[in-house]
């Protein structure tokens, strides 16, 4: 997959979003903007090509998970004690599921945002259309290691190894994908 800019829209350090959110010029909690411009249905397309139609709304269910069960070896991956994934009609009736991983950013776990990511992030309704499982793994946000906004580690705070395979939480995720039932390369 390549990255893809049409240059054809500003927005502000949030999610673009079809549905409700907040203005798109402003960055504020939970950094969903309303901006005439869903990327998250833009993700999908890019990823498994243009839907047949779209869901109106999320018909699956949401459920949490225990994040720290899946820590490598039992090492410390930094993650909150929640996780979420959403699962589709197709999925739960058993059907053959793909996942799609929908990592969150800085100051938008749901320690900070509630469940407004998970939900509101438009992914769950196209999950429903392309009968993918949406994992939401979530950070924590600590001050030893430095990382009091709860971000993904894309500077070190979990190790030297923290941009590779060996990483912690890039293991953590081959451990959460792999609770789903999906061979970790799928």
């Amino acid at each position: 997959m390549q990255v893809h800019d049409d240059g054809q829209r500003a927005f502000a350090h949030n999610l673009p979003v079809a549905a409700s959110g907040d203005d798109c010029g402003k960055s504020v909690a939970p950094y969903l903007g309303h901006c005439g411009f869903d990327a998250a249905g833009e993700i999908f397309a890019q990823m498994f090509g243009k839907p047949v139609h779209a869901a109106a709304e999320a018909r699956g269910e949401l459920r949490t998970f225990d994040q720290d069960a899946l820590r490598p070896d039992g090492a410390d991956a930094f993650m909150a004690k929640t996780g979420y994934v959403y699962l589709p009609p197709a999925c739960l009736a058993g059907k053959p599921c793909g996942v799609v991983v929908a990592f969150h950013g800085c100051k938008q776990n749901a320690d900070a945002v509630g469940e407004a990511f998970v939900k509101d992030a438009g992914f769950n309704r196209w999950a429903d259309v392309y009968n993918v499982a949406v994992l939401y793994p979530q950070t924590r946000a600590s001050f030893a290691p430095l990382n009091p906004q709860a971000c993904w580690d894309w500077w070190g705070y979990s190790g030297a190894d923290y941009d590779s395979r060996h990483g912690v939480q890039l293991r953590w995720l081959v451990n959460a994908v792999r609770a789903l039932g999906l061979p970790a390369g799928y």
